[in-house]
């Protein structure tokens, strides 16, 4: 008694499992490309709070992120940042999103 038909089953589940890992490092690296661009959103608005705008600047520039505003609301800082992202879908496809934004507000603690 012989398999016959076994060896491209293999290679369909192998296949499968492939796009599968291919797919959650595709997602993996969303995430960590959003977390990065609201970590330099964070830190420039802490920056801004103690230093001024350019501060911000600054930050954003040492993490390769664009400042695309700072402005003062009465005691807040806010800032937006913006990061190019060109994941694996991207490459692949040509569509999906290109960049991501953050918003970030910082102040005087409230000690009250």
């Amino acid at each position: 008694m012989r398999d016959r038909g076994s060896a491209p089953l293999m290679v369909v589940g192998v296949v499968a499992i492939l796009l599968g890992f291919m797919l959650s490092l595709a997602v993996a690296d969303v995430a960590v490309q959003k977390a990065r661009a609201t970590a330099a959103a964070d830190l420039a608005a802490l920056a801004a709070v103690s230093e001024g705008c350019g501060a911000a600047q600054l930050i954003a520039a040492a993490h390769e992120i664009a400042l695309e505003s700072c402005s003062l609301e009465g005691v807040d800082v806010r800032v937006v940042v913006s990061q190019r992202f060109m994941g694996i879908i991207q490459r692949l496809t040509g569509h999906g999103k290109d960049r991501f934004t953050a918003t970030a507000v910082a102040g005087p603690a409230d000690i009250s």
